[in-house]
């Protein structure tokens, strides 16, 4: 298990500068001292949590660990420093080091402690129960230790790698684009990716199952069930989260938690007052919190969008205003996300007001939920807006039409051009079909084409006037709309 989310939200958590740092809480099963944080551990930057042992990193990239020691998991190599990231999932540890290397030690009954000689450039590692796998910057992952199951048989050609993890025995890894690669044991379909998974930003496995954080920020997954670790309750506005080895834990916006798998050793039993969680980590069977040196102020979020309802194409404000819920001299900073139908639309900073604002298109003809979730910073407490509908009508259109010649010979071929156009506000180029008429007889039902334009062609009108006509209709993104009538003179 990692600690592995996407780095532009994890940076919309954590103000930039020096790494923000806080106490550890630990609670669950404490057979082996794993959740008795050593007296006067503070300033810690990163937990992780394997199965019956915790880690802790410090800003200065030392570590400290506890809890049981039968493979060594808790004997700090001699020396280690400069650590910018640990992970570890059951009985060895893996520390990211700052020019590049990985330093493992712990258990290393199948060569998962064995660093693969001359691995350098490494930004993150991984660790599963009998493998390792670590990410480099040029995006490409290399994965070591037991391949019984095929976990450490990167697919060939995987690369724009972004965030890692490793389960049991397999292993999983999201790409920049947003795609998710998965292999090695699928006895439970921890390595069957579903259809339609849609972008991904983060990912953390369970022993048997697969979870991705969303862009829209809300988590997914796959595998086994059989403690409801993939029975993913209704959370939004998850910042970050870690999958233990049977349950989950997730950090909301606002710096609470939620956790959901098995309970059976009270590792769900989150304790009063855990609240300003920065990170946190699930072992097999206890739990592990990075608790904010304050309580940061609790703020509302207000949404609203102009104009409301708005036609097909045509541009739409959202404003989002961020306001603490108790009076402070203090204004909320940070980034607020925009999500429309669930999908990611744009991540903003607020301005010296508290608020932030961001253009878009709605998709569709139709009703579209709106929410803005601002993230938080040092001060002030992440929050989600309310739901605002979002009504798109379908946009008015023009209809022209011109024949081609006019006048014309009798038995010459007439060409009659319809130029259909939106009406501002709506935009776009209507798609929809052309009705031409002649003398209010149907001569041809033609699609409008790319340009918004469609032409019908007949040799066979007789000499004297005849009266022209076109209507255009789309029965779903544009009203319809019909051309001033034209007359046209056939000579004999």
């Amino acid at each position: 298990m990692s600690l592995q989310t996407d780095e532009r939200w994890t940076a919309r958590r954590l103000a930039t500068g020096p790494p923000v740092t806080g106490t550890v809480v630990a609670w669950g099963d404490d057979t082996y001292g794993q959740t008795a944080v050593p007296s006067g551990l503070t300033d810690v930057v990163a937990v992780a949590a394997g199965q019956f042992h915790t880690l802790a990193l410090q800003p200065d990239g030392t570590v400290t660990a506890w809890g049981r020691n039968d493979s060594g998991q808790t004997d700090i190599p001699a020396g280690l420093g400069h650590v910018v990231a640990i992970a570890t999932h059951r009985d060895h540890n893996l520390a990211s080091i700052s020019d590049g290397t990985v330093v493992a030690w712990g258990s290393n009954t199948n060569g998962e402690a064995a660093v693969p000689q001359g691995l350098t450039g490494v930004v993150a590692v991984a660790a599963g129960s009998t493998h390792s796998m670590a990410l480099r910057s040029d995006g490409t992952v290399v994965a070591w230790g037991s391949d019984l199951m095929g976990q450490v048989d990167v697919p060939s050609g995987l690369t724009d790698v972004v965030a890692i993890d490793a389960g049991g025995h397999h292993s999983v890894a999201v790409k920049s684009d947003g795609t998710v690669v998965a292999w090695g044991w699928n006895r439970y379909g921890q390595s069957t990716l579903p259809r339609c998974l849609p972008a991904s930003i983060g990912v953390s496995c369970t022993r048997f199952g697969s979870l991705v954080l969303l862009a829209d920020q809300t988590l997914f997954g796959w595998g086994s069930d059989q403690n409801g670790e993939t029975t993913i309750p209704s959370t939004c506005g998850v910042s970050a989260f870690n999958a233990g080895g049977y349950h989950i834990l997730a950090i909301r916006v606002d710096g609470t938690l939620v956790g959901w798998g098995s309970n059976v050793n009270r590792q769900l039993d989150i304790p009063p007052g855990v609240n300003n969680v920065l990170a946190v980590a699930a072992g097999f069977h206890h739990s592990v919190a990075l608790i904010g040196p304050t309580t940061r102020a609790a703020t509302a979020t207000a949404l609203t969008s102009n104009p409301n309802p708005s036609v097909f194409h045509q541009p739409i404000t959202a404003s989002a205003t961020v306001t603490p819920t108790s009076a402070t001299s203090q204004t909320p900073t940070g980034t607020v996300d925009f999500f429309i139908d669930g999908f990611g639309i744009d991540s903003v900073p607020l301005n010296q007001a508290g608020t932030a604002h961001t253009e878009f298109q709605a998709p569709e003809v139709g009703t579209h939920p709106l929410i803005a979730i601002y993230n938080g910073d040092m001060n002030f407490a992440g929050s989600e807006s309310g739901t605002v509908i979002q009504r798109v009508n379908a946009g008015a259109t023009k209809t022209t039409l011109t024949s081609t010649p006019n006048p014309s010979a009798l038995g010459q071929s007439v060409t009659l051009t319809a130029n259909v156009t939106a009406i501002p506000p709506a935009g776009g180029i209507p798609v929809g079909t052309v009705t031409f008429t002649v003398d209010s007889t149907v001569l041809a039902a033609v699609s409008v084409d790319y340009r918004g334009v469609a032409t019908a062609t007949t040799s066979s009108l007789t000499a004297g006037t005849h009266t022209l006509g076109a209507s255009f209709q789309d029965s779903f993104r544009y009203t319809t709309s019909s051309a001033a009538l034209v007359t046209q003179q056939v000579n004999p």
